[in-house]
């Protein structure tokens, strides 16, 4: 049979966008995986006349917009006998093509990969088609296979670009192939022309899965250099620092970004100033929850509004906090809420204050530890010098058990201190039944001589002594029993 040199263009023209391997869950933008469009066939490949006039009209079918007729001519060609390895690739890559023209991506798949496997494709052109094969089996999530075809690409001499790198990088990771897939990963970042973010991410993702936190830390500072208003990459670069143990340096990241327009939400507002609280300097956390709960971008909700009074108790600043615990306890309503202002009031030595707002506590109920209010509550009433209801503040508090032993220690406090008064109080009674006893003698002794004596109905002599003795002593000097 003659054979005649087919000399034609093999463009594939394969154009749809395959599907990316996984995000891997950090934030990385998929790559689109165009089929590459280099595929063609050399001069000099050696067709039968036979098959290349079959050939060319199957072509024309397809350039007329008619890929299924292009389909059915080149299956009849693949169906002929007497085919050589050649023809028959030459065959499935063109159907292949067509196959992917009307979407079949697993009929363009097949034919592929069985022209390849025939191993007579010219050498450029079977690694490009090698390169299509992966690309398409990526789209299909068929990741083994795919770097099957990309790494065969690379051992027949395709050069590693930066995509292929990319790619290899993607499909490791999503087989779990790490160690392999870092070093593709490192590569997409080195051979890339213009730095991409979803590069470093990706490298990101394999520095973590085996914890190396101190190349972390370098290839995030490198990315802080290349996009310094990035929110996302100041964010990792905190939690590096984070889990580094450097939470001093994390801290400071995190007020950076704020400085810099970069937390703008009410959570992350709100971890910094958990941050500030943390890290000891609760004022300039106080000042810029304030300052963002009056500007609407932090909600005024109770719970907003209880971190705010924290940072300023932190800070010591006790009267900052008193308004905004009263702004608290009105929302909520809340005993334990109340509590915390009573204990703010008492800082301030506000006693009545404070006093109040413990028994609204108990009123309330809710409490975490209401014996701890009991006894609280006692302490204020006995520094305000109300010994009597102090005690009975410190017997309720002897009704629970982590509360029982201060409670009695105070209560025992009181009672020996009032056995002291009232053993003051005996003596002082004493020395003055005494003092009144002298002055009755002296009255006695000066009645007789009195020219102004007085006597009362009976005929008995009233004494001229001290009103105040009239408490020991009967006008006519007669001594009244001793109360008991």
């Amino acid at each position: 049979m003659s054979r005649i040199w087919l000399v034609f263009g093999l463009a594939i023209t394969l154009t749809g966008p395959a599907k990316a391997a996984e995000d891997f869950g950090h934030g990385r933008t998929s790559l689109e995986r165009p089929i590459r469009n280099d595929v063609s066939l050399s001069d000099g490949d050696l067709l039968s006349s036979r098959v290349g006039a079959r050939i060319l009209e199957a072509l024309e079918s397809r350039e007329a917009e008619d890929p299924h007729g292009a389909i059915s001519l080149l299956s009849e060609i693949l169906e002929s006998p007497g085919l050589s390895p050649f023809e028959r690739a030459t065959v499935l890559s063109l159907r292949g093509e067509t196959w992917h023209q009307t979407g079949n991506i697993t009929g363009t798949i097949e034919d592929f990969t069985h022209a390849l496997r025939l191993q007579v494709l010219p050498p450029e052109q079977a690694n490009s088609m090698r390169i299509n094969t992966a690309i398409l089996l990526l789209s299909q999530e068929d990741y083994e296979a795919a770097i099957g075809w990309l790494e065969d690409a690379l051992v027949f001499g395709y050069p590693l670009d930066e995509e292929i790198a990319l790619w290899l990088a993607q499909a490791y990771a999503v087989t779990e192939q790490y160690d392999v897939g870092e070093m593709y990963a490192r590569q997409a970042v080195q051979l890339a022309q213009t730095p991409e973010r979803s590069r470093f991410l990706l490298l990101m993702f394999y520095l973590e899965r085996r914890a190396d936190m101190s190349e972390q830390l370098h290839v995030i500072e490198r990315m802080l250099g290349l996009w310094p208003g990035d929110k996302e990459v100041w964010a990792r670069y905190a939690n590096v620092l984070n889990e580094m143990g450097r939470e001093t340096d994390a801290f400071h990241a995190y007020s950076v970004m704020y400085s810099r327009g970069l937390l703008d939400t009410e959570n992350e507002i709100i971890r910094l100033v958990q941050h500030y609280n943390y890290q000891g300097y609760p004022y300039r956390g106080g000042d810029i929850l304030e300052r963002e709960i009056n500007a609407g971008r932090v909600a005024a909700i109770a719970e907003h509004y209880r971190l705010l009074a924290h940072s300023w108790q932190l800070a010591r600043e006790w009267n900052r906090s008193l308004p905004v615990l009263r702004r608290v306890a009105t929302l909520t309503g809340a005993g334990e809420d109340y509590q915390t202002l009573a204990e703010a009031l008492y800082q301030v030595r506000d006693h009545s204050e404070a006093e109040a707002a413990y028994v609204q506590a108990l009123n309330v109920g809710g409490l975490h530890r209401p014996g701890d209010a009991w006894l609280q509550l006692g302490v204020i009433r006995q520094e305000q010098g109300k010994p009597q209801r102090a005690m009975l503040a410190f017997e309720e508090a002897l009704s629970f058990e982590y509360s029982r032993a201060a409670a009695q220690g105070w209560v025992s406090f009181i009672q020996r201190r009032q056995a002291v008064l009232d053993g003051m109080d005996a003596l002082e009674e004493q020395l003055d039944r005494e003092r009144c006893a002298l002055r009755v003698e002296e009255a006695r002794r000066g009645f007789q001589i009195d020219p102004n004596a007085r006597f009362d109905t009976d005929g008995r002599p009233i004494l001229n002594f001290d009103e105040t003795c009239l408490r020991f002593y009967s006008p006519q000097g007669v001594a009244l029993p001793e109360r008991s």
